[in-house]
């Protein structure tokens, strides 16, 4: 991704399942204790509510190249090699 690029199939999908998410969350108890409770502490949760899907929406290509190109670059790729313990 950070040498290549995203296509949008890739974008759709890591969004459809984060759409269902929200969706889902919709109909949930404790996703509307936690919209009530962001009203508790002076968010604005109503806006917050009703823009989350269409955000999620918006993202695309020229939004997430950027970042991994910053964040998924070899530099800072990390190695772990498992192997398992001698004489095993």
């Amino acid at each position: 991704m950070a040498t290549g690029g995203l296509t949008d199939e890739e974008i759709d999908r890591q969004r459809k399942p984060v759409q269902a998410k929200i969706r889902e969350g919709l109909r949930t108890n404790g996703y509307w204790l936690r919209a009530l409770w962001g009203l508790h502490e002076g968010k604005d949760a109503f806006a917050d509510m009703r823009t989350h899907a269409t955000y999620v929406d918006s993202i695309g290509r020229a939004d997430l190249e950027p970042l991994a190109k910053e964040y998924l670059g070899r530099s800072r790729a990390s190695i772990a090699v498992v192997a398992p313990k001698p004489g095993q």
